[in-house]
């Protein structure tokens, strides 16, 4: 039976890359580098900021990372839901699964405390844990982040599943033999998520609550 639900926040529930993609041509313009497409930082984000902002970077500015990522982070800390907004069906489906007893969590590669921004912004107090990258634990595809949020809640993982946008969510939801059921509607295609192992997919929010028994 499953008493909670465990979503991805980049790609899943809300769509980030407009702000991300903003942050991280501030960041090169500051340091005098070439700017980024939509389509290039799409293909940097899935493994948290640091990555981002080191892959943004051209081949012969690499060495700068120590310098950039302290303008990114200032930078998007202050405009994290410029252009952010949760996908549709996202806030009923989250309205329809608190009304039905179900427990939600969120598991990102965001820095902890502007998730905690994020997910209060548009959600208040509906979120049972949220969990972002720490100094505690590895981020995803390590599987530490399922078994914490769902400690945090009490459920335990068969009565779980996680709902994820990217190949980095089918690995972490592999390393944590996690029910993984993947969404068409974020940063991966379809056919990419296959091609990782992704085996079940929904192509709207809502169909979240087809899994709730």
């Amino acid at each position: 039976m499953i008493k909670c639900v465990l979503f991805d926040m980049d790609g899943t529930l809300s769509n980030t890359l407009d702000d991300l993609k903003v942050a991280l041509n501030y960041t090169l313009n500051k340091l005098g580098l070439p700017l980024r497409s939509s389509a290039e930082v799409l293909s940097y984000v899935g493994n948290g900021i640091d990555a981002l902002v080191r892959r943004g970077l051209p081949e012969n500015a690499k060495d700068r990372f120590c310098e950039a990522l302290p303008i990114f982070k200032e930078y998007y800390k202050n405009h994290l839901t410029d252009y952010t907004r949760p996908y549709d069906g996202v806030n009923e489906t989250i309205d329809t699964l608190k009304s039905m007893g179900i427990k939600v969590g969120i598991i990102s590669n965001k820095l902890q405390a502007p998730l905690e921004d994020i997910v209060h912004s548009f959600w208040g107090d509906k979120i049972d844990a949220v969990c972002g990258i720490t100094d505690y634990y590895p981020p995803k595809p390590s599987p530490d982040m399922v078994y914490i949020c769902l400690d945090k809640m009490g459920v335990k993982l068969e009565d779980a599943i996680y709902v994820g946008d990217s190949l980095v969510d089918v690995q972490t939801a592999n390393n944590a033999m996690a029910h993984f059921v993947a969404c068409s509607w974020g940063f991966s295609t379809k056919e990419a998520l296959i091609g990782a192992g992704a085996t079940e997919i929904i192509d709207n929010p809502l169909q979240v609550l087809d899994y709730i028994k």
